[in-house]
């Protein structure tokens, strides 16, 4: 193996190693993109529920000056002390989505996991193609 050959598959491994951490790693472009998400979903949820809280609070302002009967309160969600409530939700009416799976353009959901198989699957075809190149180059 020629010094050419080394720094050849010194650079192709470096290249291959860098996409693979800056782009699929754990801290990479699309675990950004997946948090940045993320974030914003539970943004808004936390919007969604100050809403819902402020309401709740102006309901029982209203009860609270007798403005709304004891069965209005209850029903628009005052709890009085010493109540228990339970809450069920489904999933489907919360609206979250899971996060951790990328959006491609056809819409379909990709985990990240299998877009790091792939990549060292690509990339151990890349190394085995430069090998195999670089024999037929040798013998030839």
């Amino acid at each position: 193996m020629g010094n050419g050959d080394r720094i050849g598959l010194i650079l192709l491994a470096g290249f291959l190693g860098a996409v693979y951490f800056f782009v699929f790693g754990e801290s990479g472009l699309i675990e950004r993109a997946r948090l940045v998400r993320e974030h914003e979903a539970l943004r808004q949820r936390i919007e969604v529920l100050g809403d819902e809280n402020s309401a709740l609070r102006e309901r029982y302002e209203k009860y609270k000056r007798g403005e709304l009967l004891r069965e209005e309160a209850n029903r628009a969600g005052y709890i009085e002390d010493g109540e228990r409530m339970v809450f069920i939700r489904s999933g489907g009416a919360t609206g979250t989505t899971d996060t951790s799976k990328t959006v491609d353009s056809a819409g379909t959901l990709i985990e990240p996991s299998h877009l790091r198989i792939l990549w060292i699957v690509v990339s151990i075809l890349s190394l085995l193609y430069y090998f195999a190149r670089r024999t037929r180059a040798e013998e030839g």
